[in-house]
């Protein structure tokens, strides 16, 4: 029996895993590797999709499905197979979608099937993050791409307007129709109600059946913040933001400083000693 036998660790991606530099460091990578060969768990929990998270796992040892479209989906990287999927009722977003489509400011509507990302605002203005990260994706109407499951839709545009589409879209949430977050500042994320990282996470180690495992799970965003809360022990990153830092157990080092290999080498190592873990 390893050292982290009794553990699944599950790390978000972007600001956590990975540094402002957009690099996983080499810290973090031998880390991991450790920490897998000491029997434990290591998924991440990210909002990229099946496609786009690819590129950066590379080189990371990953021994259990991961956490994708911000807890639409849990996928097997090894098999790129999807283990659970959730799709939205597009036909309830449909009038809302066709008319933020219509904007003439910059705004970028995204929409995600398993397999296509989909960007379907009338203007054709692309976010710039897809264009630098070389996202693949097709163009296509609100109408024709309304009509196929989707797991998830991001919205991009300033902060300020994504403040009045999600005032606009509160009915729907409160109604239990949809789920909105902010992943960061200028993508508004609608998935599938109940879908988020926490309950993906529960999916994750129930499909595992490790549930009598102690979870560890790092995180920096909104979008983090139920998985948090479902984990035995949250954890955010110092360049979390407040509402995240609020709901963690325990704060440590940033994203810039290794701060996954400071939770398997001291966070996890130190648990044992507290109470934490019986929470």
């Amino acid at each position: 029996m390893g050292k982290y036998t009794n553990y699944i660790l599950v790390s978000d991606l972007d600001n956590t895993l990975i540094g402002s530099d957009k690099i996983i460091s080499e810290k973090n990578k031998r880390a991991i590797a450790d920490f897998v060969q000491g029997g434990g768990q290591f998924a991440v929990a990210t909002g990229r999709t099946a496609q786009n998270v690819l590129p950066y796992l590379q080189g990371l040892t990953i021994n259990s499905p991961c956490i994708l479209y911000n807890g639409g989906g849990v996928y097997d990287i090894h098999t790129h197979t999807f283990l659970a999927c959730h799709f939205l009722n597009t036909k309830i977003l449909k009038p809302f979608i066709e008319e933020i489509c219509k904007a003439k400011e910059e705004v970028c509507v995204q929409a995600f099937d398993t397999e296509i990302t989909y960007v379907i605002n009338e203007n054709r203005y692309v976010d710039p993050v897809m264009l630098k990260e070389s996202h693949q994706f097709k163009f296509g109407s609100a109408k024709e791409v309304l009509m196929k499951p989707c797991i998830k839709m991001i919205i991009n545009a300033s902060h300020k307007q994504l403040l009045i589409y999600e005032r606009l879209l509160r009915p729907l949430v409160e109604a239990k129709e949809i789920h909105t977050v902010f992943s960061v500042p200028t993508y508004l994320e609608i998935l599938p109600y109940g879908a988020n990282k926490g309950s993906a996470l529960k999916e994750l180690m129930h499909l595992l059946r490790v549930e009598d495992k102690i979870s560890v799970a790092i995180g920096d965003f909104d979008n983090d913040r139920e998985m948090l809360q479902v984990a035995t022990i949250g954890i955010a990153p110092s360049n979390a933001n407040p509402r995240v830092k609020e709901v963690a157990d325990l704060v440590t080092v940033s994203c810039d400083e290794h701060a996954i290999y400071e939770v398997i080498y001291h966070v996890i190592r130190d648990l044992e000693m507290t109470e934490l873990f019986k929470k």
